[in-house]
């Protein structure tokens, strides 16, 4: 019912009919399958792992989709990143960039579409999951599992031995858009580096936390958000936290 109502209310839209009917199936395919996993009544991290995975089968279906009704993507994408740079950059600005650069900026983006993919899909699915568990909760016998605490979130320590090597190969492995290599390579190093800053999150959420300081964790997400340079500090911050027992020690003093 609720498919065939924005179907209905698609095609109101005339030439956009098209669009909006993609869009509303699309983002039906990831509310089906963490509604069958709340049904099944999956833990909050393997509703989230199945809702990311639902994404990008959407994400993958799409690209299949529009290469074969003959779109280029990767020409589409160019000429959306030149359309984004003009509206944004100053006359100027645009006009220091060489044609070089500009191309070799335009070639990265679109080596790093997996992992914009991967970053959005996630996005996507944890404020689903977060606005349906708080609507869930209120209704009487639906009870949606939630995440533990953010400071309660500790990686794996053989991540950070991955991310050590990811970065090791990115050190010897030259950009290239027709090596494979290279794309996991490209791709790899800046997810391991988001994880990462969420960790560094996590561990001042627990700092907040024991030193009853709430605004703690508050000021480091504002900070990594609006000041970028401290990306790469708050990604070290996750890695220490993730390799070595400092909240132990933080709990001893």
């Amino acid at each position: 019912a609720a498919l065939l109502s924005r179907a209905a209310g698609a095609a109101l839209y005339g030439s956009f009919a098209f669009f909006f009917l993609a869009l509303a199936i699309a983002t039906m395919v990831p509310a089906v399958v963490l509604g069958e996993c709340y049904r099944r009544k999956m833990s909050a991290l393997r509703s989230i792992r199945a809702g990311v995975a639902a994404w990008i089968a959407v994400y993958l279906t799409a690209i299949v989709a529009a290469t074969l009704m003959g779109v280029n993507l990767t020409h589409e994408l160019s000429g959306n990143i030149r359309g984004t740079l003009d509206l944004f950059l100053t006359e100027s600005a645009r006009s220091a960039i060489t044609d070089e650069a500009l191309q070799q900026y335009i070639e990265l983006n679109i080596m790093l579409m997996p992992f914009f993919l991967i970053v959005s899909a996630t996005f996507l699915t944890a404020v689903t999951h977060t606005v349906t568990r708080r609507i869930g909760n209120r209704m009487k016998g639906l009870a949606i599992p939630m995440l533990p605490k953010m400071r309660d979130w500790k990686l794996p320590k053989a991540l950070v031995w991955l991310y050590l090597i990811a970065l090791i190969l990115e050190m010897f492995v030259p950009v290239d858009r027709s090596s494979f290599l290279s794309t996991i390579v490209v791709n790899v190093v800046p997810l391991f580096m988001l994880t990462f800053v969420v960790q560094g999150l996590a561990f001042l959420a627990f700092l907040g936390y024991i030193k009853r300081k709430a605004w703690i964790p508050w000021v480091g997400f504002g900070a990594v958000v609006l000041i970028y340079p401290l990306y790469m500090p708050f990604s070290l911050l996750g890695v220490f936290d993730t390799a070595f027992p400092i909240r132990e020690r933080l709990r001893k003093s």
